[in-house]
């Protein structure tokens, strides 16, 4: 599934949601996470999300040089450093003003939301506004805020996290 928990059999829909959890969850949604690396390109998925997808000579590093030249915080045997280089070169994160990621850090409502913005091009929208209002007020009108009971620097937890993942899934993508 899109979102992992403590094994295959349960779910634990109260825990708070990491950096890197969120970013994963992304990218499998988006389809990403099964992306070969070929000839120095990322294969398109057929997913739902694929409408975009990043060429870079060289591809992803398996060293994680090149998110560990943006992020102090990432070591080199960094198990997701392919989905968090891709998150990245496609604009969906960018991490603290000290060049950190903090991976391990809750996500909060608005980190989240931005995100969500990257994904389905509703991010366009939200710049006139500025952070994080112009985001928040973009994810409700995408309609992917609804139930949903946070405000800005609220930790995401996983059912609020899987239900906002789901509404962007389905809200119109901007093309």
């Amino acid at each position: 599934g899109i979102i992992s928990d403590v094994s295959e059999d349960s779910f634990d829909p109260g825990a708070v949601v990491t950096r890197e959890e969120a970013v994963n969850a992304l990218m499998r949604a988006r389809g990403l996470d099964r992306a070969e690396n070929i000839g120095g390109s990322y294969v398109k998925s057929d997913d739902l999300f694929a409408e975009s997808y990043v060429e870079e000579e060289g591809g992803v590093n398996a060293d994680n040089a090149y998110v560990r030249s943006i992020f102090t915080d990432i070591p080199e045997d960094y198990a997701y450093g392919k989905n968090l280089e891709m998150a990245v070169k496609l604009g969906y994160i960018s991490g603290y003003q000290d060049n950190t990621f903090r991976p391990k850090e809750p996500i909060t409502y608005e980190q989240l939301v931005k995100m969500l913005n990257c994904l389905t091009g509703h991010a366009l929208y939200a710049y006139r506004d500025g952070y994080p209002a112009g985001h928040i007020k973009a994810a409700a009108g995408a309609g992917y805020l609804k139930g949903i009971n946070l405000t800005v620097g609220d930790y995401v937890n996983k059912a609020e996290f899987h239900k906002m993942l789901l509404q962007a899934v389905k809200a119109d993508m901007v093309r």
